[in-house]
């Protein structure tokens, strides 16, 4: 359903092209939950930008040292 919006939106963009996350459902195993990105083309995102967003997710989740 995200893929087909982020198509059809982008047919005839005009603020700038969609993308999106897909929440996985909760029907999945806690460690096959998550959420995944679809780029402008509609999905899936290749590993590297999948590699980049799971790598700043988990920086930004991590404790920081002054609090």
């Amino acid at each position: 359903m995200i893929s087909h919006a982020i198509l059809r939106h982008n047919r005839r963009p005009q603020n700038g092209l969609a993308d999106g996350i897909v929440i996985t459902p909760s029907h999945n195993p806690p460690h096959d939950g998550g959420f995944k990105y679809n780029p402008p083309n509609g999905g899936p995102a290749d590993n590297a930008v999948t590699d980049w967003i799971e790598a700043k997710a988990n920086a930004l989740l991590e404790p920081t040292s002054n609090g």
